[in-house]
């Protein structure tokens, strides 16, 4: 049991580990998949502000950010499906407009690069959700791996007391004899 708990707690600590490389990994809005999603956006803002593209790109560009801000806060992978029907009505608007070959191209290659980091970060977070559902479940066995050990000590402990004090009877028995 001692050797349950120690390889419970080793589990453990690797679930915990991951759980921070993940994280690390995820970043924030300056480094990491977040930090390079934002860039993303970021070049895709300014490529429709210097294409002189209407609002319409501007708004799906808004409307993908708020998948990103929703998938932050819910950790649900329902907002790659939902981004990915963004982006195709964007290609939709797209492929309806006069827009020139080249700008088009860099349009989409833009719009691509922030899905894959996008699915990127859906499977970071799926990951991390995975994570925590193992340390979780080895928690529950350290906690039962724990009361088995504490039972155990105390049925060790009530037979010691009990020879201890069945000793201690018959000492005082044998006393009791010799002094009369």
């Amino acid at each position: 049991s001692e050797m349950c708990i120690r390889d419970s707690l080793i589990t453990y600590n690797n679930h915990l580990l991951q759980i921070t490389q993940d994280a690390k990994a995820q970043g924030n809005s300056k480094l990491g998949i977040r930090g390079d999603l934002r860039k993303v956006a970021h070049n895709l803002e300014l490529f429709i502000k210097d294409s002189s593209l209407s609002d319409y790109y501007m708004i799906s560009l808004l409307t993908f950010r708020r998948r990103e801000k929703d998938l932050l806060l819910r950790k649900d992978s329902k907002y790659l499906a939902k981004l990915s029907k963004d982006i195709a009505k964007l290609k939709e608007r797209v492929e309806s407009r006069n827009l020139d070959e080249d700008r088009k191209a860099n349009l989409y290659g833009h719009i691509e690069s922030y899905k894959k980091l996008f699915s990127s970060l859906v499977s970071n977070i799926e990951a991390i959700k995975g994570s925590h559902i193992k340390l979780n479940n080895e928690v529950h066995e350290i906690n039962i791996i724990s009361e088995s050990l504490i039972k155990k000590s105390y049925s060790e402990m009530n037979v010691f007391k009990s020879e201890v004090v069945g000793d201690v009877k018959k000492e005082f028995y044998i006393f009791s004899i010799v002094a009369s």
